[in-house]
């Protein structure tokens, strides 16, 4: 029973992280949920629109920046490298909320796989991945640390009601920030 509590806790923090993250940098927010899992304990869910994950939802971006906005195709790779970059800060905000209440080394909680996915488009090599992902997680950490208050109180309404939708979310992290 302790040891679901806490897995229960974990989730919640580790949904928390994605949550604030995508606000702050202004991201849309659906639900987000954490959900009981006879394998697992508790397994976490948030959902964030639009992600650059998805190979298609990139190409028209850079497409629509391309035709419609007619920058240069040097102009439409740095706002697509920018947006790549804030969506992979989203994705490690995850295990950053997770690392910092239980202490779990970041590698051990991180699977890598959204992230990897958009950091593979833009890096040119192997070791630009791996710089490009340290980056992605020191940005999350320090906006996290910036923003703990919402981490904290979207965690406290994730494990309150275990499914919070997008104006709960937003009623959530307007009234911590106002509170702050």
């Amino acid at each position: 029973m302790i040891q679901d509590v806490e897995r229960k806790r974990v989730a919640a923090y580790h949904e928390a992280g994605h949550v604030v993250a995508a606000h702050v940098l202004c991201m849309e927010l659906g639900k987000s949920s954490i959900i009981a899992s006879r394998l697992y304990g508790y397994r976490g869910f948030t959902e964030i629109r639009p992600l650059m994950a998805d190979s298609a939802a990139y190409k028209a971006e850079r497409d629509d920046l391309l035709v419609r906005r007619k920058v240069s195709s040097d102009e439409a790779d740095q706002l697509m490298r920018k947006k790549i970059m804030e969506e992979a800060t989203m994705w490690m905000a995850g295990p950053v909320a997770q690392h910092a209440i239980t202490g779990e080394r970041l590698q051990d909680i991180w699977n890598g796989d959204a992230d990897r996915t958009l950091i593979e488009r833009i890096a040119s090599s192997p070791d630009e991945e791996k710089t490009l992902h340290t980056e992605a997680a020191e940005k999350a950490e320090e906006l996290l640390s910036q923003k703990w208050h919402l981490v904290e109180a979207v965690a406290r309404g994730l494990l309150a009601h275990e499914e919070l939708n997008s104006e709960q979310l937003r009623e959530i992290l307007t009234g911590a920030e106002e509170h702050a």
